[in-house]
């Protein structure tokens, strides 16, 4: 008898021509890129790209989001009162968020102490590592 003679098709067992072939995948595009489910999802993607933004101590990297917020509050200390009011409205509904609020507060702190740092202010050495933040 010969080989496909054998072979019955039924339960858990597919027809030979229709098998997965040896060293072949089952998949050979891969699984296909996910799109964005809504709007939202798009933009925290778009958002969350790091750039290479030239500032006044050179080139840094940072989120586009963090690009964003820093050129909206740049254009707000220029003068621009509607930059103003939004990041005042956004200040005051992060301090109406407790975590937020601890963030802001030891981020605070931290840019003080870069400050002193860079001026030399209260002897602290250049090197020595940032405390902890705080927990309240």
């Amino acid at each position: 008898m010969s080989e496909t003679d054998d072979y019955t098709i039924g339960y858990r067992k597919p027809p030979r021509h229709s098998q997965f072939k040896k060293g072949q995948s089952g998949n050979p595009g891969g699984r296909r890129r996910s799109l964005a489910a809504n709007a939202h999802s798009a933009l925290a993607t778009v958002l969350a790209r790091r750039v290479t933004v030239a500032g006044e101590e050179g080139e840094t990297r940072m989120s586009q989001l963090e690009a964003f917020m820093q050129d909206l509050v740049r254009k707000a200390r220029g003068g621009d009162t509607r930059c103003m009011k939004l990041v005042l409205d956004r200040l005051s509904e992060l301090e109406a968020s407790t975590p937020a609020q601890r963030e802001l507060e030891s981020l605070s702190q931290k840019a003080a102490r870069d400050e002193e740092r860079e001026q030399g202010v209260a002897g602290l050495d250049p090197e020595m590592p940032d405390p902890p933040p705080a927990e309240n």
